[in-house]
C-alpha cells in the first residue's frame, strides 16, 4: 500500500473550526478538504490542505440519494487514488458520502469529529421515541442507502478515534476520544474571523441563538411560532431593564421569513432586533466578551461551546420547552447533558 493521506469533510463553518482546531493540535496537513456551497471558508485550514473541493447543498432527505450518489461519484470519488490508505476525518459516519466513501474504499479508515450536542446524546435513541415521520426518514436514508452501495453499518475496526472538546463525545460508537484543546479552539476560533468583521452588541444585550427547524423540516412553521412564543415571553421578561434584545439567526435560516414569522406571533416582537450576522455565534461572543452579554437557546450546540469559551458561563441559559420535548424527545438528553455542565433551565 502507498502512503497514508488525510481527507477531510468539513461541509459547515463549525466543522471548519473543529477540524482546524485538530489540525493546528497534531499539525496535520491534509491532501484535500471538502466543504459545502455558500458557506465563508476558514482560511488557517484551507491553507493546510493541498486541495479544497465545494460540494453542493443537497438537503438530506432518501429523495435526494440519487443526488448524493452522483456527487460523489463525479465530485468526491476521484480525489482518493488507488494505491493509497486514507484517513477520513467527517462529522458523521452516517452521511451518504462519508457511507458510500467508505464502501467503496476499502483502505479508508475514519477519524470522527464533533459537530456539537448531536455528538454528545444518543439520537439512535431519540429517534427511537420519536413520531412516524422522523423514524421513516431516517429508516428510507439507512435502507436507500444499500441501494446505492453504502453500508448499513460501518465495521468498528474501520472506525479509529473521535475528537472532541468535552471526553466521551460519541457514546454510540467504540472510539478513542481524544480530547481538543480548549485553548487551541480558542485559538482557531479566533483566527476564523478578521478583527475587521467583529460584531459588536451593546452591553448588557439579551440574545436568544435561534435553531433552523424549519428549514431543517423538523417542525411545522406553526408550531415553531408556537413554540418561539415562550423563548419571546422569555426575553421580555429577562429585558426588562430595556437591555437590547438580539433574535440572532441561524446561517441555514432565510432572514426574511423568519421576520415574517416573529410578526405573526401573539407576543409583541417590534423591539426585538433581527441578526444574521456573517459569521458564528462563537466568533461573535468572543468578539464581546466584555460586554456581559445574556445567551439563551433551546439548546443549541453554541451553548455548550460558548460555556468553555466566555468568561463568565453564568450567563448562558437554556429554555425548557415541554412541546419541544414531546415532538423530539432527544430534546430531553440535550437538556440533560447542558444541565450536568451547570447550564441551567429557565
Amino acid at each position: 500500500m502507498g502512503l497514508t493521506k488525510n481527507i477531510g469533510f468539513a461541509i459547515t463553518e463549525y466543522q471548519q473550526i473543529v477540524l482546524g482546531a485538530v489540525c493546528r493540535q497534531e499539525k496535520l496537513r491534509f491532501e484535500c478538504i471538502f466543504v459545502r456551497e455558500n458557506i465563508r471558508l476558514n482560511p488557517a485550514l484551507c491553507q493546510s490542505a493541498d486541495t479544497v473541493v465545494t460540494l453542493r447543498d443537497i438537503p438530506y432527505s432518501w429523495r435526494s440519494l440519487p443526488e448524493y450518489k452522483r456527487e460523489y461519484e463525479d465530485v468526491v470519488r476521484p480525489h482518493f487514488i488507488g494505491g493509497n490508505e486514507y484517513l477520513l476525518f467527517a462529522h458523521s459516519i452516517e452521511h451518504p458520502l462519508i457511507k458510500l466513501a467508505v464502501k467503496t474504499l476499502p483502505s479508508i479508515c475514519v477519524e470522527l469529529i464533533e459537530e456539537g450536542v448531536g455528538s454528545y446524546v444518543s439520537w439512535g435513541r431519540g429517534f427511537s421515541n420519536g413520531d412516524i415521520r422522523t423514524r421513516m426518514s431516517v429508516f428510507m436514508i439507512a435502507t436507500g442507502l444499500l441501494l446505492y452501495g453504502g453500508y448499513g453499518r460501518i465495521p468498528t475496526q474501520r472506525l479509529k478515534g473521535g475528537w472532541s472538546l468535552y471526553p466521551n463525545c460519541f457514546p454510540d460508537y467504540p472510539v478513542e476520544s481524544r480530547h481538543i484543546r480548549k485553548e487551541i479552539f480558542r485559538e482557531t476560533l479566533e483566527g476564523f474571523a478578521p478583527p475587521g468583521e467583529r460584531i459588536m452588541f451593546p452591553k448588557n444585550s439579551v440574545v436568544f441563538i435561534q435553531q433552523p427547524y424549519v428549514e431543517m423540516g423538523i417542525l411545522d412553521e406553526a408550531t415553531y411560532i408556537a413554540i418561539h412564543e415562550q423563548a419571546m415571553a422569555s426575553l421580555k421578561r429577562i429585558s426588562e431593564q430595556e437591555n437590547e434584545v438580539i433574535w440572532m439567526l441561524h446561517p441555514r435560516t432565510h432572514c426574511e421569513e423568519e421576520k415574517q414569522r416573529l410578526s405573526k406571533m401573539t407576543i409583541d416582537s417590534t423591539n426585538i432586533k433581527v441578526l444574521q450576522p456573517s459569521q458564528g455565534i462563537e466568533q461573535v461572543a468572543l468578539s464581546n466578551k466584555g460586554n456581559e452579554i445574556v445567551y439563551l437557546s433551546f439548546g443549541s450546540s453554541a451553548l455548550y461551546t460558548l460555556s468553555l469559551l466566555i468568561d463568565k458561563p453564568d450567563r448562558l441559559f437554556q429554555l425548557e420547552n415541554m412541546v419541544l420535548k414531546k415532538l423530539l424527545p432527544v430534546q430531553q438528553e440535550v437538556n440533560r447533558f447542558y444541565r450536568e455542565l451547570g447550564v441551567p433551565l429557565l
